[in-house]
């Protein structure tokens, strides 16, 4: 292969992971305000095998900014700081893909 073939190969690869890690951000965004919106039931079950599989999912990120706002007034505003993050992330990543 010569040098030109090579670089439009890789440089297809790399659209290619962009777009899809564009999607992950996009997708993930969705599952945040599910978890969010849900988590204003208290009566949900979380043992619930959806909804285990959905906090186990989320958690994780939104426990990294939990550590960073505390709760004011018995309401998480950590979700904020995790959407803007994500957000950021979307519009740097949207710019290559």
């Amino acid at each position: 292969m010569d040098s030109l073939t090579l670089g439009l190969v890789y440089s297809g690869a790399a659209s290619l992971l962009l777009r899809s890690l564009y999607q992950f951000i996009v997708i993930y965004n969705a599952l945040l305000i599910v978890r969010i919106l849900l988590s204003w039931f208290p009566q949900l079950n979380w043992s619930n095998p959806i909804l285990s599989v959905l906090s186990q999912l989320t958690d994780p990120y939104l426990n990294l900014f939990r550590g960073i706002i505390p709760p004011i007034g018995g309401l998480d505003f950590s979700p904020w700081l995790a959407f803007l993050l994500l957000s950021f992330a979307m519009q740097v990543v949207g710019q290559f893909a």
